[in-house]
């Protein structure tokens, strides 16, 4: 008499599942979960698209206004500085005779 492995399974109390059966309550779940999530993201998205994209591209153009607004600020320093060091160079420029 040859054992079998549905034998050992039943003995057990397992039981063999094919693989229609675990594949369909897998597609099944992740659908389920994919609608659960997209309904959760419409109900609390903070904005309409168009509203979010407008927002984002205001924070842009304030972003580049500062960034703009400090490199100016920081060109017209280098002047100042660079205009200051010409002005001590000459202080210490022994004369010419």
């Amino acid at each position: 008499m040859a054992i079998r492995k549905e034998d050992i399974l039943d003995a057990l109390g397992f039981e063999t599942v094919g693989v229609g059966a675990w594949l369909t309550s897998a597609l099944i779940g992740f659908g389920v979960g994919a609608l659960v999530g997209a309904s959760l993201g419409l109900l609390l998205a903070p904005k309409p698209g168009d509203e979010l994209r407008e927002d984002i591209l205001e924070r842009g153009r304030r972003l580049v206004h500062r960034g703009r607004a400090r490199v100016e600020e920081g060109v017209a320093h280098a002047e100042r500085a660079g205009r200051e060091l010409e002005r001590e160079r000459e202080r210490e420029r022994p004369p010419i005779t």
